[in-house]
């Protein structure tokens, strides 16, 4: 919602006036969005979701007036329960050039981010009421849909409206305010890979958004959007999603890391789990439980094992108003899906121990064998790779 996906701005090219986007090396922010939709197949009601989408963005070089963004994306799937402990269904990383502009270059095989090239604004700024429309893209994952492998662009025509100055109900401050509008109504012949059959893609939509931007950071503030998207499937299935969307970039307080570090070393010490390292990242503060132990293959702890997860609650407490990753590990042994299952497995025994103790905000997520930090060959590394880490997230 908040990138595009156009040409990279050449070398000498200058900003324009008016509202244009702007980068400092090493900022950071998150885009959060709540989406809520309801599902039909062949007009009858499939299923109801709602899920938080949490993109972490970093900016990792800025030449000329164009920034190099790290985004992760992550989805994270969300309760009617107070305190529940959330799942990250979904998570993929992106690095893309944008210019002031929002005119963006990135690899033809990344699938996100999905809506490219909104906003756009005028050379000069607008009056109140005043119109204009530009050319963007959305890009769609069809890949279990139709069978299509890679990311499958749609062109639309998106009309904007500058609606002057509103107030923001997440702070109170006023921001200039933009009505964004565009349809999709698109079918297209094509073969379906692997095969000699022709397929139709039938894609049809409507998206209607307010947007709200920052002039100070150069970026959007927050938006609200409704949509609703159409497919007929092969098989002549009728997809249809309606859903409803707001979203805000969060800056937060800045958290003093390596103070944070160095307080929960001395007290993992104090409480005798010297072998659990903490370190800082862009996400944060994060703690390897290494010396949190579980029966092989299981996600069953070893005897004891809950009397180390409540004196790590003790020392997170402090920390309630964050929101903390419980992410499972594993060795590289046995199958993929079978890594997965058991990290996430990990992940949620010790997430339920710490909402136990008192600790709130919690989010948990598998990686299976994805991210060793240690060789798998040896007994010594698979017993470093098999571990739980939490990391209090900054925003």
């Amino acid at each position: 919602m908040f990138f595009s996906f156009f040409l990279p701005m050449a070398a000498n090219a200058q900003p324009m006036p008016g509202f244009n986007y702007r980068y400092q090396v090493g900022e950071s922010y998150n885009v959060i969005s709540n989406v809520r939709q309801k599902v039909y197949v062949n007009g009858k009601l499939s299923h109801e979701a709602a899920f938080e989408n949490r993109i972490l963005v970093k900016i990792e070089d800025v030449r000329a007036s164009a920034g190099l963004l790290d985004a992760r994306y992550r989805v994270i799937e969300q309760s009617t329960r107070d305190n529940a402990i959330r799942r990250i269904s979904q998570e993929s990383t992106v690095q893309y050039w944008r210019d002031s502009n929002g005119n963006t270059q990135v690899a033809k095989s990344s699938f996100l981010p999905q809506v490219r090239g909104v906003p756009a604004f005028p050379r000069e700024r607008p009056t109140v009421g005043e119109s204009w429309s530009r050319i963007a893209q959305e890009v769609f994952d069809l890949r279990s849909y139709y069978g299509i492998q890679l990311p499958y662009p749609v062109d639309i025509l998106v009309r904007y409206t500058f609606l002057g100055e509103k107030t923001s109900p997440i702070d109170s401050e006023q921001y200039p305010a933009f009505a964004i509008s565009y349809a999709i109504d698109h079918q297209r012949r094509r073969q379906r890979e692997g095969t000699n059959r022709a397929i139709s893609v039938v894609i049809k939509g409507l998206s209607r958004q307010e947007l709200l931007w920052d002039e100070r950071q150069g970026r959007p503030h927050s938006y609200q959007d409704q949509y609703r998207l159409e497919f007929v499937l092969p098989g002549g299935r009728q997809l249809r999603v309606v859903g409803e969307a707001d979203g805000y970039i969060q800056t937060g307080d800045v958290m003093e890391r390596q103070e944070i570090q160095q307080e929960i070393q001395q007290q993992l010490q104090d409480a005798g789990l010297e072998e659990t390292e903490v370190e800082t990242d862009i996400e944060g503060v994060r703690i390897n439980l290494e010396n949190i132990l579980f029966h092989p293959d299981s996600d069953q702890l070893l005897p004891g094992e809950d009397e180390k997860i409540a004196r790590i609650a003790t020392i997170l407490k402090p920390y309630n108003h964050r929101d903390k990753l419980v992410a499972g590990h594993t060795a590289h042994i046995g199958t993929e899906a079978g890594r997965q299952k058991l990290s996430e497995q990990r992940a949620e025994v010790v997430a339920q121990l710490l909402q136990q103790a008192g600790i709130e905000k919690l989010i948990i997520q598998g990686k299976g064998s994805r991210s060793p930090v240690a060789d798998n060959a040896t007994p010594e590394g698979r017993r470093k790779n098999r571990r739980v880490e939490i990391i209090i997230l900054e925003n």
